[in-house]
């Protein structure tokens, strides 16, 4: 099975003198499918469910095949599909494809930023409206060629195998201001707390994937950030760039708790309120939880009182 998709993006809102390079044209084609069927065998009518694509490369690159084999990504998968499970959600796996593309678009930045923190914050989230970041251009162009199009994209998550991907953030220096970092990252859920609606819709559910030796929870992690649609945060401890704790699914460690409750900073309700969830209804039907309000920011109406100031 082949399809080959080809993209190419023109940005026009600079001027001539700041005008970047545009985005590399991407092709991507799909090698080879991998059955599904032993990773569905225990999904259950009227349960709460998330449809899952899978797109992995078919490349030379020695780097992306050391460190993400299809066994070992099958392995934590299935170590995430546990871990929803336990908190009442089944993932359904609905294809694993290979995919290749040209070697210089295999490593991309996530992400730029459109806008800078204001003054003090102590809110990561409100950190994260202020600095305003979007899907980079070629990051974008990548994603556009790999994910076929579907009335259900936007309902849908996408795990994306890449050789590197760069994300780019705003760290408060000594003097109060606020620097640019880049660092480069084992995996990245591009969760709408931080792009919000500067990600085209259809692509909004694309997780990438670069190094699943990083950690045996490395994908129930980032699904937990695009469908609890939080930071790295649990309990006590508050949202942040990075946290190393056990216990919680949403800090680095190999603790998978879910944890309820405001004192478990909702985290069980706001999945439960996911627009990627859905139940399978009599007729054969998905019904899926109402979509954001606004731009799915942390805290969209469609969680209401699930949020901690």
């Amino acid at each position: 099975m082949r399809r080959a998709v080809v993209l190419l993006i023109v940005l026009t809102a600079c001027t001539p003198a700041e005008q970047p390079e545009g985005p590399m044209p991407v092709e991507a084609t799909v090698t080879r499918v991998v059955g599904t069927d032993s990773l569905n065998t225990d999904l259950v009518q009227g349960v709460a469910t998330v449809d899952v694509g899978m797109y992995l490369l078919d490349t030379d690159s020695e780097r992306y095949n050391e460190r993400m084999p299809l066994d070992e990504v099958v392995r934590r998968y299935r170590i995430a599909k546990d871990v929803f499970t336990t908190a009442g959600v089944q993932l359904n796996l609905l294809w694993i494809k290979f995919v290749r593309l040209e070697p210089e678009v295999l490593r991309i930045d996530a992400n730029v930023m459109i806008g800078t923190p204001a003054g003090d914050i102590d809110n990561l989230y409100e950190k994260s409206r202020q600095q305003r970041s979007a899907l980079a251009p070629q990051a974008e162009a990548v994603f556009e060629a790999i994910i076929e199009p579907d009335p259900a994209n936007a309902r849908t998550v996408y795990l994306v195998g890449m050789e590197d991907v760069i994300m780019n953030w705003f760290e408060q220096q000594e003097d109060g201001s606020w620097k640019l970092q880049s660092d480069p990252t084992n995996a990245l859920s591009f969760p709408s707390y931080t792009l919000e609606e500067r990600i085209p819709r259809r692509l909004r559910g694309v997780i990438t994937l670069q190094n699943i030796f990083k950690s045996q929870k490395i994908v129930a992690h980032e699904l937990g950030h695009k469908l609890i649609n939080v930071s790295h945060e649990h309990r006590e401890i508050s949202p942040a760039h990075e946290v190393d704790a056990e216990g919680g699914l949403m800090v680095y460690g190999e603790g998978t708790e879910i944890a309820s409750g405001e004192e478990g900073r909702w985290h069980l309700e706001r999945l439960m309120r996911s627009p990627y969830l859905y139940v399978v209804n009599p007729e054969g039907q998905r019904i899926y939880n109402p979509d954001y309000e606004e731009s799915g920011h942390y805290a969209d109406p469609i969680y209401g009182e699930l949020v901690v100031r």
